[in-house]
């Protein structure tokens, strides 16, 4: 699993994680790939609470803004094991 770079964006890493983590486990739901990259890089860049109280961003529309620029990895969010 690749972990974030230093100074590397949340788009970047997460085009980047997103399909080997796929590749890596094809069997889980595709939105499960998408889940995990995002906690991990939740996880690496935790900020200080007034940081997190400045940002304007929510996850959702962080998420949103993503699909909206890499429309390719909206499969990811289509589980195809219903």
């Amino acid at each position: 699993m690749p972990t974030p770079r230093k100074g590397e964006t949340r788009e970047s890493f997460m085009s980047r994680c997103v399909p080997m983590r796929h590749s890596e486990h094809p069997n889980e739901p595709n939105n499960q790939s998408v889940a995990v990259c995002f906690s991990m890089w939740k996880e690496h860049s935790k900020k200080s609470a007034e940081e997190k109280a400045a940002e304007l961003t929510t996850d959702t529309d962080f998420l949103n803004r993503f699909l909206e620029k890499y429309p390719e990895y909206k499969e990811f969010f289509e589980d195809k094991n219903d």
